[in-house]
């Protein structure tokens, strides 16, 4: 048993039928002529089509430069009735605020600016002495006798023997650091 129709049964009477509908279909949009098929197409409701409305791109469209604090309780500092409050208790707790102090920067005195430059000046002066320290002739003839791998045929400090005397220096300072973090 075929489902479909064979094409000889659908010229017969379909043909003229169609070709009525569709000589109607362009009777009415020529300004049509009224018929008694006409009133079949006239009951059926009318669709309205509905469009968006026409989008004004002269409107200024202005953020608002505040942080959103609509999702927070009781805005920037929630207290403990809005807590309450927001776990839907009758009754709230009140809970004392202890008040704020301000920090206030000391004002300097003249005679305190010399003792204010002198801290400013403690690092820098602690690095030149340890530089110069370092450099003595001395300081490099001891450590040929114990480290003579880091220095040059001619008495000159290597690659090696400069990176020994840097990593010296630095944990000299780091240590007078500590020391002074320590003491004062």
């Amino acid at each position: 048993m075929s489902q479909s129709t064979p094409l000889d049964k659908l010229d017969n009477p379909g043909a003229a039928n169609d070709a009525g509908l569709v000589n109607k279909i362009l009777a009415d949009m020529n300004g049509g002529s009224a018929s008694p098929n006409e009133a079949m197409f006239q009951q059926q409701p009318m669709r309205m089509v509905l469009s968006e409305p026409p989008i004004n791109s002269m409107q200024d469209r202005v953020m608002d430069p505040s942080p959103a604090t609509a999702h927070m309780i009781g805005n920037s500092s929630p207290s403990a009735q809005d807590f309450s409050s927001m776990m839907g208790a009758s009754s709230y707790v009140q809970v004392p605020q202890a008040p704020t102090a301000q920090i206030q920067m000391p004002l300097q005195k003249k005679g305190d600016m010399f003792g204010n430059l002198l801290d400013r000046l403690k690092a820098p002066l602690v690095v030149a002495a340890l530089f110069f320290l370092l450099n003595l002739p001395f300081f490099h003839t001891s450590i040929m006798a114990y480290a003579p791998w880091a220095f040059r045929s001619g008495s000159e400090l290597s690659m090696v023997g400069l990176v020994m005397i840097s990593v010296l220096a630095g944990s000299l300072f780091g240590g007078y650091q500590l020391l002074s973090d320590i003491i004062g």
